[in-house]
């Protein structure tokens, strides 16, 4: 009988024991951070506007953070649109091998309509900064049955004066690069026709954020055709992401030494309509420049491409209205239609 209550009493002498060490501790816990003297206060105060001026201090660095997080965020989203519209001065950018076969087929509304086959496969070789590219174009109908029109004609007059577009021509190219401050990149090749020619480039490319919200890219290149001689290419990309929207600014200009300075200015928009598909609005103004400068034209185009089938079938729509600088010219209107099968 005794025993029971001398054991309650020992654990209820052991809990009480246990409380009283918990609230003494507590409580010299408190009698510590209170100051021992008036000046203690005045400390403390001090210490925190310190702690405040040094987050001050701190405020420009994450500013400039969040500025290159949202410059990186355009420039990714301006390398994803490349890639899915295809843009061929930013597509040997790929890290991936891949094979394309696209073939392109545009409806003119006063003049024959054209059909167009381009073969192009990009291997990466595993465990090193080179690559190869190889690539096989063509604008022949019959380029399925002779093989003479598959290598291309010499060119003609109206190719060598369309300096901005690199004209269709069968070749094989060697592509190298180095991952540098920027981007550096050295292709060289042969055009491929009846009369072979020579041709090679160096390029550089560079993007960084600039202003708030903005995307500067420079895409700098020194040029050898044979047909034409040595040449510069210079282009310029302004590029600000609005929510899912972006909107780019671009200035090109090319000149080789028996051509006249060549340049295009123009503004595209990219819509997103849903992870499948994807709206290009531009407009571009293209002209000469140099001791007769002139207005080539303007042309205004909607291009709708959307992933058809996973990741290797693509369908795009282009309707395109071209306003020449002639008056004596006519307008041009005319409708691409596109099917890109993509081997990756």
């Amino acid at each position: 009988m005794l025993s029971p209550m001398i054991t309650h009493f020992s654990n209820l002498q052991a809990i009480t024991i246990v409380v009283l060490i918990v609230i003494s501790h507590s409580v010299f816990g408190q009698d510590s951070q209170i100051p021992p003297s008036s000046e203690a206060p005045h400390e403390s105060d001090s210490e925190s506007s310190t702690n405040e001026i040094i987050k001050i201090d701190d405020v420009p660095n994450v500013v400039s953070r969040i500025h290159r997080r949202i410059g990186d965020r355009v420039l990714r989203m301006s390398r994803d649109l490349d890639e899915f519209f295809g843009d061929e001065d930013l597509d040997d950018d790929s890290e991936k091998t891949r094979f394309k076969v696209r073939s392109e087929f545009r409806v003119l509304e006063k003049s024959e309509s054209e059909f167009q086959v381009k073969i192009r496969g990009h291997a990466v070789l595993p465990r090193t900064e080179k690559r190869l590219g190889l690539y096989l174009e063509s604008m022949r109908e019959d380029f399925l049955t002779n093989f003479d029109e598959v290598l291309g004609s010499e060119g003609t007059d109206s190719e060598l004066n369309n300096l901005l577009e690199d004209e269709n021509v069968s070749g094989i190219r060697l592509s190298l690069f180095r991952n540098l401050p920027g981007s550096w990149n050295l292709d060289g090749g042969i055009k491929l026709s009846s009369n072979p020619k020579t041709r090679v480039r160096i390029r550089w490319k560079y993007g960084a954020p600039v202003f708030e919200q903005w995307n500067f890219l420079s895409i700098q290149s020194l040029e050898y055709r044979e047909e034409l001689g040595t040449g510069q290419r210079t282009q310029f990309r302004l590029e600000r992401l609005f929510i899912d929207h972006l909107l780019r600014f671009s200035l090109e200009g090319v000149r080789f030494e028996k051509e006249p300075l060549q340049s295009v200015f123009s503004t595209e928009v990219f819509i997103p309509l849903n992870d499948e598909a994807n709206l290009r609005l531009s407009t571009s103004l293209a002209g000469f420049l140099g001791t007769e400068p002139a207005i080539k034209g303007v042309t205004l185009e909607a291009a709708l491409r959307k992933k058809i089938y996973f990741d290797w079938l693509y369908g795009e729509i282009a309707p395109r209205l071209f306003w020449p600088g002639k008056p004596s010219e006519e307008r041009d209107v005319s409708t691409l239609f596109v099917l890109e099968i993509v081997f990756q």
